[in-house]
């Protein structure tokens, strides 16, 4: 780094541009008075002017020290204080000059042009009553001189040129740095101006914005071709951490450049505003490992966070070619900018948060309908099940006809209720006598019968009619299969019962051959069987049983009277087979 350019650069931070430049001004001009008075110091300690007398190291000493001050306060940010006492001091050593009688009045031009281009109005009116007050007092006191106190016009005429000179130059170099002031304001006002229109057009480009890349892209086009900054680059922020780089490339449309590297300066910018939470300036000048982070051609940069809530998503960093640092009213503008992009890059973030939650809750979905429909083909398979065996357990097809105030078994289906069947819906038939509405009764999906309905001849179906014929055919369904739930319900709670109690008469026998006895009767009993045979092998359960078992000698063989005959052990058993009675065995 350049000490010089260092020690002669504001490193305050003013709002506004043009108080930055004065401020940059009036430091240079200090620094240039410290020396010179330091330089003056010098010659006289050397004894190269003659005599000194001690107005002439006042002036030097409170030259010094109140210079010193005005440049701390200029770099402090107090240009407020820095300028009157600039000014001041102009205005005390001028004065002490003029009333010491060594110089001409016309010094004084000097705090006059200082104060006419530094200060407001009603400073410089109390100035030039001061000054008109010095010279009325170095009036006074050259009247009252003998006279015989003079000096020939020809021995002080150099000295006279030189203070003329001296005084021209001061008010010329204070007139030539000040001037354009206003010339200057007013370009910067149209610039930010400018940059202001191009930053409310912005936030509608950035609304329109597809997807990230795309608002990436936007951003750094805007930095780059209308504001005209030398380089835009985004550094994202992931939530481990980790940073990537956005960089412009081209003209083309979409042309982003991604990089997962980040130099020690952008880990130390991004660590500083992640923590500040407020715009940084980074300057070339800068002390290492920040001035790693301005990239060149670039002298300057600021760096802005990308706010969204409490989080930084990531930090823009703008940089600018310019030797002048960007000024307050700039990084507002910016700082304007990044928050309309922040807002855009949530928008974009919490769209995508909501298509995927979408995309989840669609699989979830589709999940559940798989699953239901899987659900429902087992109920239908059930349902459809449960019936067949029903409808087999009855012998087949089974039905009622109502007429005349009277029910009557029909074992048929006509051909319209057949198709009714194939419809799954109201079939509607006319006829010369009536009108028919042949109804499939539902459940589930499954067709269980049909229902046949004869109207009147003449009389109109409406559709509040045949609603409410698929409403009763519907609950005909229900109940159709709550009843047979309730039958087969019955029947197993039988079987239960029957079960138990033979249960309950086997445990009772304290006696196998009573046992198996027992047993033969209850079976025949329960299973209305004509013979029974019990056999108890217990070689099955060895693992080393041979290969054709020899049969136990137990068994109990009932003929159909009820009445069973115990077999004696070495009795040979029969394979007969026994017949069959009403198609059980």
């Amino acid at each position: 780094m350049n000490p010089l350019r260092r020690i002669f650069r504001v490193r305050y931070s003013y709002p506004s541009e043009s108080d930055q430049r004065r401020a940059a001004i009036l430091s240079v001009m200090s620094l240039v008075g410290i020396v010179a008075a330091l330089i003056t110091l010098g010659i006289m300690a050397a004894g190269l002017l003659g005599e000194v007398t001690a107005l002439v190291a006042f002036i030097i000493a409170y030259a010094i020290i109140a210079l010193s001050a005005t440049y701390l306060l200029l770099q402090s940010g107090r240009l407020a204080l820095a300028v009157p006492l600039f000014v001041f001091t102009l205005l005390v050593n001028t004065s002490l000059v003029v009333l010491s009688l060594t110089s001409s009045p016309l010094v004084l031009v000097i705090p006059l042009v200082a104060a006419g281009v530094l200060l407001g109005r009603r400073s410089f009116l109390l100035l030039m009553v001061v000054l008109i007050a010095v010279v009325a007092v170095r009036g006074t006191v050259q009247a009252s001189l003998p006279r015989t106190q003079f000096t020939r016009l020809n021995e002080a005429a150099f000295g006279n040129t030189i203070e003329a000179l001296a005084a021209l130059g001061f008010g010329a170099l204070f007139i030539f740095a000040f001037t354009g002031s206003a010339e200057r304001a007013a370009f910067m006002a149209r610039r930010g101006s400018v940059r202001l229109r191009v930053i409310a057009s912005a936030a509608n480009e950035f609304s329109t914005a597809d997807n990230e890349n795309d608002l990436y892209y936007r951003l750094l086009s805007i930095v780059q071709n209308d504001l005209d900054y030398t380089l835009g680059q985004i550094l994202l922020i992931d939530a481990n951490g980790a940073v990537s780089r956005r960089l412009r490339l081209g003209i083309g449309e979409g042309q982003i450049a991604a990089s997962s590297t980040a130099s020690a300066g952008d880990i130390s910018v991004i660590a500083h505003v992640m923590r500040e939470r407020e715009p940084l300036r980074v300057s070339s000048d800068d002390a290492p490992p920040r001035n790693v982070h301005v990239l060149v051609p670039s002298r300057h940069a600021v760096a802005l966070p990308v706010l969204l809530g409490d989080a930084v998503l990531a930090v823009v960093s703008i940089q600018s070619d310019q030797t002048e640092p960007l000024s307050g009213d700039e990084i507002d503008a910016l700082a304007l900018l990044v928050e309309g992009f922040a807002n855009a890059l949530g928008r974009l973030r919490t769209l995508d948060d909501l298509v995927r939650t979408v995309n989840d809750q669609e699989q979830v979905i589709a999940r559940a309908r798989t699953q239901l429909a899987e659900y429902q083909g087992r109920a239908r398979q059930t349902v459809a099940q449960g019936w067949n065996n029903y409808t087999s357990a009855r012998g087949g097809t089974f039905g009622y006809d109502f007429q005349n105030g009277s029910f009557q078994m029909a074992s048929t289906m006509s051909e319209s209720m057949r198709v009714a069947l194939s419809k799954g819906d109201v079939l509607v038939e006319q006829h010369e006598a009536n009108t028919v509405l042949n109804v499939p009764i539902l459940l589930r999906g499954e067709v269980l019968g049909a229902m046949a309905f004869a109207l009147p001849a003449g009389q109109a179906v409406t559709e509040r009619q045949l609603e409410l014929a698929r409403t009763v055919a519907g609950r005909l369904g229900i109940a159709l299969e709550n009843t047979r739930l309730f039958e087969q319900s019955q029947s197993l709670a039988a079987r239960e019962k029957k079960a138990s109690e033979v249960a309950s008469q086997l445990l009772m026998a304290n006696d196998i051959d009573v046992l198996l006895e027992r047993a033969a009767d209850t079976f025949n009993d329960a299973l209305g069987a004509i013979r029974t045979r019990v056999v108890v092998q217990p070689e099955m359960f060895s693992d080393n049983r041979p290969a054709t078992p020899q049969r136990a000698d137990l068994p109990a063989v009932a003929p159909g009277n009820g009445q069973h005959a115990p077999r004696l052990p070495g009795t040979p058993l029969t394979d007969e087979t026994p017949p069959a009675r009403n198609g059980s065995a």
